[in-house]
């Protein structure tokens, strides 16, 4: 970017995301002129870059840019960290727990054999069904349970029940973490509260994938 400054008055006249051309100094003020500094009639000037002085913004802020003026004799932009509007930094952070909710759903739970089994609604329906048929069929010993990875583990009754228990729990664990969480957003006063929210940690539960 470069500015066209009034170097009599000390004071910018225009700004240019691109560099100054003859045409557009001329455009600016009716003398044509090919050089980057000099007098336009009886008025010196100079065409210099703008110097822009970065902000370095903290989460949930953005950039705002200051016109352009003259520190020290030379065109700067001033950059100042802000804060998002709160409204926004809430729906941001809701986004944010989604995700690291879907994560700790996507992790499931270990089964043997290094196997893995989804902790999802599916899953969890597969369950219900699996109990109404051993409520019918007392006699099995075990079943098959489908993992992640389409393998079928024979797990035996007391280990299904065990799986069944650490499925249940395992998504009630999330979805309490997720439930305090949104409680917490909306309880916020402000975009620094919301800052200070941890939203990474009490996801994990012991024996559990993270």
């Amino acid at each position: 970017m470069d500015a066209l400054i009034n170097t009599a008055e000390g004071r910018i006249v225009a700004t240019s995301s691109l560099p100054f051309t003859q045409r557009r100094v001329r455009d600016l003020t009716g003398i044509s002129t090919g050089v980057r500094s000099g007098p336009i009639g009886d008025t010196p000037f100079v065409i210099a870059p703008v110097v822009v002085q970065a902000a370095s913004p903290l989460d949930l802020q953005g950039v705002a840019h200051s016109a352009a003026t003259l520190v020290d004799g030379a065109p700067t932009v001033v950059q100042t960290a802000e804060d998002v509007g709160l409204d926004v930094a809430r729906a941001t952070l809701r986004q944010r727990i989604d995700a690291r909710a879907a994560d700790a759903v996507a992790a499931g739970v270990p089964l043997p054999a290094g196997h893995v089994s989804d902790i999802d609604a599916a899953a969890r329906q597969w369950i219900t069904n699996i109990r109404g048929l051993l409520a019918e069929m007392p006699t099995l010993t075990s079943v098959e349970w489908r993992a992640r990875d389409d393998a079928y583990v024979d797990l035996p009754i007391a280990d299904f029940n065990a799986m069944a228990l650490a499925i249940g729990g395992r998504a009630a664990q999330i979805e309490n973490r997720k439930a305090e969480l949104y409680r917490a957003v909306a309880a916020a006063a402000d975009v620094a509260a919301l800052r200070a929210l941890d939203i990474e940690s009490g996801w994990a539960v012991e024996g559990a994938a993270p």
